[in-house]
C-alpha cells in the first residue's frame, strides 16, 4: 500500500496509491492499519523497518534514518543523548561524519544545527 499528501501535493488522484489528508499522513495507524511494519509493532513483521516520532508530528521514515545514539532527527522529544550525538559530530563537515546532528542538511555540523536542537528541546 502506498500513500502521497493530497494537501501538500494538492493532487487529488493517482493511477496508484492512495490519497491521504496532512493529518492521516502523520498518523501511525493510516500504515499500520495498511500492514506497514513499524518499530514497537509486531502484527505486520518483526523487521521494525519503519519508524515515526509521534503522531501528529511528521510523515513515517524507514528505521535506519534514525541514530541509535540519539533521535535528533525526531523532534517529538529531545534529550540528553541528544546533545551527546550532537557534541559527538561537532563541525563534521562531511555527510558521512555529520549524520542525523545535521539538522538543517547543509552537510555539516555547526551552531544552526545546535540552535535547532536547543528549539525542539524548548518543547
Amino acid at each position: 500500500h502506498s500513500f502521497w499528501d493530497v494537501e501538500t501535493t494538492h493532487c487529488s488522484g493517482s493511477s496508484g496509491g492512495e490519497g491521504k489528508t496532512t493529518a492521516e499522513m502523520k498518523t501511525l495507524a493510516t500504515f499500520t492499519d495498511a500492514g506497514w511494519d513499524f518499530v514497537g509493532e509486531s502484527a505486520n513483521g518483526t523487521e521494525d523497518l519503519w519508524r515515526m516520532c509521534e503522531n501528529g508530528v511528521d510523515y513515517p521514515r524507514l528505521a535506519w534514518e534514525f541514530s541509535d545514539d540519539g533521535d535528533f532527527v525526531c523532534p517529538d522529544g529531545v534529550a540528553m543523548e541528544d546533545l551527546m550525538y550532537l557534541a559527538g559530530r561537532w563541525m563534521a563537515e562531511k555527510p558521512e561524519t555529520a549524520g542525523a546532528a545535521d539538522a538543517n542538511g547543509d552537510e555539516k555540523v555547526t551552531m544552526a544545527d545546535f540552535t535547532m536542537l536547543a528549539e525542539y528541546w524548548k518543547k
